[in-house]
C-alpha cells in the first residue's frame, strides 16, 4: 500500500516515495502514545504540531532555528536521535537554501536528542513555566518593603538570615542556585526576572512595612551593632551588658564596601588605644567622646575634625578610629572643597 492518506482541503493523496533506512525506524510497540493515537485514527497530540512552513524555503539565518524547533518537537514526542537526524537531513536538503553542512545538521540532532522526551500519558500536562517553578521553590523567602517602598527579601542561609534588596545580584544568584539544586538545570534570565516581578508585587502590597538599618540601630531601649561578618551576627547592647545574637528584631542591610568588625571580647582596656594614636592628653578625652557618640543610634553626632601639620599622622588617626566603628574598603575621605 503506497497511499497513506488524503489532504482534507485539497483532496491530494499522500504517498510513500521511499522507505527510510531500517536503523531509523522505531518499533511499533515502542512508539509514544501520541504517535499510536495518530496511527489509530485518534486526534493527534499537540506536541506533534510544529510550523512546517509548507513549501516555503528556509533561508540563511533561519535554518538552524527551524531545524532545532523541528527536532525539539520530535524529541518531545519520543523520537530518538537516528529518527530525528534522518528527518532533519531530509528537511535540510528539501527546504534549506542553501542547505547546511550535513555535519552541522547531525550535531543539531545529537544535541536535542540528549534531552528527556515527554513522559507517555502526560500529553495533556504542561510543565510549569520556569518562573512558576522558581516561585514554588522559594516560598520560604520573606518579603517586605521600607517606608519609601523599596522591596527587600529575607533569605534563610543555614543558621542565620540575610536581608538583601530584591533586585540585588545576591537574590538573583540565590534563585538560580535553588532552581539548579532542585531541578538540575539553569533558569533563564527572563524566568528569574519574571519571578522577581511577582516577588516585588508581594513585597509592596502584601509584605510588611519595616525600616532597614546599616551597621547600627536602636530598638526597645537596646543598641544593635551589625558585625557584618559571614554569618550576619549582631551584638545586642543593653544597660546590663552585651551579647552576640544571630537574629536581631530589626532588619540590617549592607552596602558595598562594608567589612567585618571583630567579635567583641570582655576585659579590654581602652587606654591601650593610645599606643596607636598620635594625640595629646587634652585631645584624648575628645577622641573617646567621639568614639562613644559613634555608637549612639540617634543624634546629634559629634564630627571628628583632625588638625595638625603635614606628617602628624592625621590620616592614621582617622583610619584607626573608623576601623573601630565602621570598617570599610574605603576608610578615608577628604574634606569637601566647596
Amino acid at each position: 500500500v503506497n497511499i497513506i492518506g488524503k489532504n482534507p482541503e485539497t483532496g491530494g493523496e499522500y504517498k510513500i516515495n521511499q522507505l527510510p533506512a531500517p536503523e531509523s525506524l522505531i518499533p511499533y510497540d515502542n512508539l509514544p502514545e501520541s504517535i499510536l493515537n495518530a496511527l489509530e485514527g485518534n486526534e493527534p497530540s499537540p506536541e506533534l504540531k510544529f510550523e512546517a512552513n509548507s513549501d516555503k524555503p528556509i533561508l540563511e539565518g533561519q535554518r538552524n532555528g527551524h531545524l532545532t524547533s523541528m527536532a525539539g518537537s520530535m524529541r518531545r514526542s519520543g523520537f530518538g536521535q537516528r529518527a530525528i537526524e534522518a528527518a532533519l537531513l531530509k528537511e535540510n536538503v528539501d527546504k534549506c537554501q542553501p542547505p547546511l553542512e550535513e555535519k552541522e545538521v547531525r550535531s543539531i540532532a545529537l544535541s536535542v536528542a540528549q534531552y528527556e522526551p515527554a513522559q507517555v500519558g502526560d500529553k495533556d500536562k504542561k510543565r510549569p513555566a520556569a518562573a512558576t517553578q522558581l516561585l514554588e521553590l522559594t516560598k520560604d523567602i520573606e518579603l517586605f518593603h521600607t517606608p519609601d517602598r523599596m522591596p527587600y527579601a529575607v533569605i534563610k542561609q543555614d543558621d542565620h538570615t540575610e536581608v538583601w534588596p530584591l533586585e540585588s545580584r545576591t537574590v538573583k544568584d540565590y534563585l538560580a542556585r535553588r532552581y539548579y539544586e532542585k531541578l538540575g538545570s539553569a533558569p533563564s534570565s527572563q524566568a528569574i526576572q519574571n519571578a522577581l516581578n511577582v516577588f516585588r508585587g508581594h513585597a509592596l502590597f502584601a509584605g510588611c512595612e519595616e525600616p532597614v538599618y546599616t551597621r547600627l540601630a536602636g530598638y526597645d531601649n537596646k543598641i544593635y551593632l551589625d558585625l557584618c561578618n559571614s554569618v550576619w551576627s549582631v551584638v545586642e547592647i543593653t544597660a546590663k551588658g552585651w551579647q552576640e545574637i544571630p537574629s536581631p528584631p530589626i532588619r540590617f542591610v549592607r552596602s558595598r564596601g562594608m567589612t567585618a568588625l571583630p567579635a567583641p571580647q570582655a576585659g579590654g582596656d581602652v587606654n591601650k588605644l593610645r599606643d596607636f594614636l598620635n594625640t595629646t592628653n587634652d585631645d584624648w578625652p575628645l577622641l573617646l567622646a567621639w568614639l562613644i557618640g559613634a555608637f549612639m543610634p540617634k543624634g546629634p553626632f559629634p564630627v571628628l575634625v583632625l588638625t595638625g601639620e603635614q606628617g602628624s599622622a592625621k590620616s592614621t588617626v582617622a583610619r584607626v578610629m573608623r576601623s573601630l566603628v565602621d570598617p570599610s574598603t574605603i576608610p578615608l575621605r577628604s574634606l569637601p572643597k566647596d
